[in-house]
């Protein structure tokens, strides 16, 4: 064991950095995750008097992550996944060994990730995001989150759950690095967030 490495999932907090990939390691983000943004709700009330409530859970990491992509071909399910992590058979080394190619499409989500918290915690404007105002993507999500203390445009996609209801909960469905402003943001809606709690559940 390297003594000189936090080995808590609290080195990951108040991230406004990219993470070197040497440095990431699966386990301690799932337990930052968990532990740091799982536990609690989120709830941004916009200019509009739009209220959002973002939830997170568990099994929503893997595809935030981009995990996923290195397990398509097995068709094993985001709880299989979490179980690898868990118990060390899905490990980065293990990964750049066996599928390095996939590792470096992944590796910006990775190195990026424990940003997640200051995302949530110092967004200040929510894109109401619109598919067709962008080059054309896959993205299906209803709303961007992104922090102005992160040098890199980085982007939580979350998606609503319940529709004509100005209190919307919302899930994730992506983590993402936009560096070449893939989405648009100046054709999108951009709405102030005017007031933000976070409370533990």
């Amino acid at each position: 064991m390297d003594w000189g490495k936090p080995t808590l999932p609290e080195r990951y907090l108040n991230t406004i950095k990219k993470t070197n990939l040497g440095k990431i390691d699966l386990e301690l983000l799932r337990k930052f995750y968990v532990e740091f943004i799982c536990s609690y709700e989120y709830k941004f009330e916009l200019e509009d008097n739009t209220v959002l409530k973002v939830y997170f859970e568990e099994n929503h990491l893997p595809h935030l992550l981009g995990l996923h992509k290195l397990r398509a071909t097995t068709g094993k399910k985001a709880t299989d996944i979490i179980e690898e992590i868990k118990d060390g058979r899905l490990n980065l080394k293990d990964v750049k060994e066996s599928d390095n190619n996939s590792l470096k499409k992944i590796s910006d989500r990775l190195c990026f990730f424990p940003t997640i918290e200051t995302v949530l915690n110092f967004t200040t404007f929510i894109i109401e995001f619109d598919a067709l105002k962008c080059i054309p993507t896959k993205l299906d999500c209803s709303f961007l989150l992104k922090s102005e203390k992160i040098n890199v445009t980085v982007y939580l996609g979350i998606r609503e759950t319940d529709f004509n209801s100005k209190e919307l909960t919302c899930f994730p469905v992506t983590f993402l690095v936009d560096r070449v402003n893939q989405f648009k943001e100046e054709k999108q809606n951009v709405k102030k967030v005017i007031s933000f709690t976070k409370r533990k559940i």
